[in-house]
């Protein structure tokens, strides 16, 4: 049987909707960052949670691949 889509990428979903919360919040803050990204250093916690969000991905996407 085919597999459309990789059930372990439905573990990033909640990740993914936090985020996006978090951005919209965000975007609603006077002087965000969201209009002007280049001072995303200053959100620290929000910086270090786009990496968690990449650094999951790309081990959700390579876990269980087996080596050629």
């Amino acid at each position: 049987m085919a597999q459309k889509y990789c059930e372990r990428l439905t573990l990033y979903v909640p990740f993914l909707v936090v985020f996006i919360g978090w951005f919209f919040h965000l975007s609603f803050e006077r002087d965000s960052i969201v209009k002007t990204p280049e001072r995303l250093i200053e959100k620290r916690g929000f910086l270090v949670y786009c990496l968690f969000l990449f650094v999951l991905l790309g081990v959700l996407l390579f876990m269980g691949m087996n080596p050629a």
